[in-house]
């Protein structure tokens, strides 16, 4: 690939991309709302009753009306008073057996995902979160990131705008302990295990951090770019970051999408697209990547 074809990947993925607490799963779940795409999640006509579902990847009880995760040896005394759910006591053994049988417990490791996958099913999304732009670090309010900036990268020195970038967070427990990690909402309808979800989970993570830069000889450019000479329009975003930021904000899909009928209509034009595309001919599709002659 070409360093322009990377450049090219960058800027589509940037406004989309013995365990210890606070490692990272190459994986994220998917929200549960697109049919016949599969769920992480193991639930009974009991636990569906109380609102409780199990989390099989992440070892986690889910309080689906909470949208949080809880220690099993506390969640029938919170669904008692925060929800005034009345549990049986053969009931309430039931629901710790099937806790036990699931292998969670309250010292059971906590592994989040890596940044800017899927949302985690039935886990509560924040929105305009500020994430950093040096580790993966999310937190609620400008200050606790500026506290973050000054204790673990206070030799960096860069523009106060440039040390993070507002997104999509999601955390297991709330409020104690806390450890946000970034999500990427639009990605909920991907299915698990097409091309573009694998990509994302194994291989963008192994790309190296982005160089920008800008072919210097006429053999170096693509053939799609001597026709739309994308790479003479955004020669000056190359050298100027504040400037590459304007134009990610520019593509940045705006908040409330999933509540608009127009936004229902567009996804399900791209999944009928996607699907078609996929029962192509592998002669056909082979040619819709090339340059058109």
């Amino acid at each position: 690939m070409s360093t322009i074809g990377t450049a090219e990947l960058e800027l589509a993925f940037s406004s989309s991309m013995g365990l210890q607490d606070g490692d990272h799963v190459s994986y994220g779940p998917q929200m549960p709302d697109t049919p016949g795409t599969p769920s992480l999640l193991f639930s009974t006509p009991l636990l569906a009753r109380v609102g409780l579902s199990f989390n099989t990847a992440f070892k986690i009880v889910v309080c689906a009306s909470c949208g949080i995760a809880w220690k099993p040896m506390k969640i029938v005394g919170h669904l008692k008073k925060a929800h005034q759910i009345q549990i049986k006591k053969r009931d309430e053994e039931e629901i710790m057996s099937l806790i036990h049988i699931h292998g969670i417990t309250d010292d059971t490791p906590i592994a989040t995902p890596m940044p800017k996958l899927a949302p985690v099913e039935l886990i509560k999304v924040h929105e305009d979160g500020y994430c950093c732009n040096i580790c993966d670090y999310c937190c609620r309010n400008i200050r606790t990131f500026d506290n973050h900036w000054s204790t673990n990268h206070r030799n960096i020195h860069t523009a106060h705008s440039d040390r993070f970038h507002k997104g999509d967070m999601q955390t297991f427990f709330d409020p104690v302990p806390i450890r946000f990690f970034e999500v990427s909402t639009y990605l909920q309808h991907i299915p698990i295990g097409s091309p573009f979800d694998i990509y994302m989970k194994n291989e963008l993570p192994k790309q190296p951090a982005f160089q920008p830069t800008i072919p210097l000889k006429e053999r170096e450019i693509p053939p799609f770019l001597h026709v739309t000479q994308w790479h003479t329009h955004l020669a000056d975003y190359v050298t100027d970051q504040n400037k590459r930021l304007a134009l990610r904000d520019i593509v940045q899909l705006p908040k409330g999408l999933n509540n608009n009928d127009l936004h229902g209509v567009v996804i399900k034009y791209m999944q009928d697209v996607c699907k078609k595309a996929s029962e192509l001919a592998y002669q056909l599709r082979c040619l819709l990547m090339e340059c058109p002659r």
